[in-house]
């Protein structure tokens, strides 16, 4: 979209050519009216709608430069658009922690996400009653406690929040970078309502792998503090860090396990181990810490605590002739992609010499069903079937909410675990009853083993064996026990 009178502005042909030279960049001209008088791509009319409403996925993948330009006493408005893979975006780039240019500031903030395994977002907010003086110099304090810091990078959003995008690897480096926000951030004042910041936070993975997702997720945290370590979230990463720490070093995790049963004799079949954090005040169940331990690098250690603690039980089993068990451990999705990892559990599991107990490794099915997972679940299963190891692959949490019947056409699974929100109230729902029923006919015709979780009412239980599941586990047959009382519980039962 061109017309002849801009093409031959001396001006206009001059920023053109200067432009072109840059490979893959597009170039919007508008005049005073905002109307689009040149461009040399498609629909520029979309990427315009696009930079004005402040799109924020559009910038992640884009950088903008925006200028006015005077020509012939009329005022122009152009634009120049930029793949961030494109090598002109270091030219656009700015230097320092502080970045004014938004779209600058949100590839370098999305580059962040990409390289680092943990990235903490903070938006932060000066409080109202702090006065004038602090407000003026609140951005150069930042700026220079900040500058250390070469990976952080921070902006200033609309409606005067900051927001810094903080890289870490451990939490110690975290709990530093807090005591320094501290001094940066926080007037020096002994009047608690001035020493104070409305902020939020948010960690990515853990909170969402986009950007987006993360500020607007901080956004719903939004909370008054007068310190850094009030903030929940930090809080809770710092506490929780440090009672896993303090778990490994002191031996706190307790393991317990939730029997499995035959449905139609409601004998017992396996069972699924469970962690608690246990000290002498407190019992901390899975929900308080796992989701952050799946995300560290500690996961590996306490995955190898369970696979002992797993064949250790197994092999108490298998002295027990046809006694043919299977017991669950939870994976985290990381783990089944660390091949060096999976190997030494393997080998473990083989060195037991396990005759009639299976070692079933457990993935949710949001996890299973991203297609790198399942490459690698087809190596797991060929080197089992290989070798003969007495390894199941489970899908837990069937039926929460993701599309996973494709997985079950991939040979690599052995059984799936119904979601309890699909068992509860069943006999309420004629669609549940379907949906499962169906489960239950595709998995019997794949020779794969179905498990209702969550079986807390008798009517559920008569419901799930009319439909033929075959087996089921939940308070009503079993509430988590201690590994010796399942013990007592499998080799008792003739």
């Amino acid at each position: 979209m061109t017309t002849p009178y801009l093409s031959n502005g001396k001006i206009l042909a001059d920023l053109l050519k200067e432009i072109h030279k840059k490979n893959g960049i597009t170039t919007i001209i508008c005049d005073e009216e905002e109307r689009i008088i040149y461009s040399n791509t498609e629909n520029p009319e979309t990427i315009l709608s696009l930079i004005k409403s402040k799109d924020i996925s559009f910038f992640i993948h884009n950088v903008t430069e925006e200028g006015k330009i005077e020509f012939e006493g009329k005022i122009y408005k152009y634009y120049i658009i930029v793949p961030v893979k494109s090598s002109y975006c270091t030219i656009l780039s700015e230097s320092g922690n502080f970045i004014t240019s938004k779209d600058v500031f949100l590839y370098e903030a999305q580059k962040r996400l990409e390289n680092n395994k943990k990235v903490l977002i903070i938006l932060v907010k000066l409080h109202v009653t702090q006065d004038t003086s602090y407000l003026e110099t609140f951005e150069t304090k930042l700026t220079k406690i900040l500058s250390i810091y070469r990976e952080i990078v921070f902006s200033k959003l609309e409606n005067d929040y900051y927001i810094i995008v903080v890289p870490f690897n451990e939490e110690k480096e975290l709990i530093d970078l807090i005591s320094k926000l501290e001094l940066a951030i926080l007037p020096s004042t002994s009047k608690k309502e001035e020493n104070a910041v409305i902020a939020g936070v948010s960690i990515y993975p853990l909170d969402g792998s986009k950007l987006e997702e993360l500020i607007e997720k901080a956004k719903t945290k939004q909370e008054i503090v007068s310190s850094f370590y009030e903030i929940k979230e930090v809080s809770n990463i710092i506490s929780i860090q440090r009672l896993i720490e303090r778990a490994f070093k002191e031996k706190l995790f307790v393991f317990h396990i939730q029997p499995y049963f035959e449905t139609w004799n409601l004998k017992p079949v396996g069972g699924e181990f469970l962690a608690r954090i246990v000290d002498s005040k407190n019992i901390y169940t899975p929900g308080f810490f796992i989701d952050y331990l799946e995300k560290s690098d500690y996961i590996y250690d306490f995955e190898a605590l369970l696979i002992d603690e797993a064949i250790r039980i197994a092999k108490k089993i298998d002295n027990i002739k046809d006694k043919k068990i299977t017991l669950s451990i939870n994976i985290a999705p990381k783990t089944i992609k660390n091949y060096i990892f999976i190997e030494s559990i393997l080998k473990s599991i083989k060195s037991a010499k396990l005759c009639n107990v299976y070692i079933s490794l457990e993935l949710t099915e949001r996890e299973i069903i991203d297609e790198d997972t399942l490459v690698y679940l087809k190596e797991l299963k060929s080197i089992v079937n290989l070798e003969k190891i007495p390894v199941k692959i489970t899908i837990d949490d069937f039926g929460s909410g993701y599309t996973s019947v494709k997985t079950l056409t991939r040979g690599v699974i052995d059984s799936i675990k119904i979601d309890k929100s699909i068992i509860d109230d069943i006999y309420y729902s004629k669609e549940k009853v379907i949906t499962v029923s169906g489960f239950s006919f595709i998995c019997g015709k794949m020779g794969i083993t179905t498990i209702a979780e969550g079986v807390e009412e008798e009517i559920n239980l008569r419901i799930l064996r009319a439909i033929g599941v075959d087996q089921v586990q939940g308070y009503l047959l079993s509430k988590p026990v201690s590994p010796e009382e399942f013990l007592r519980i499998i080799l008792t039962v003739q």
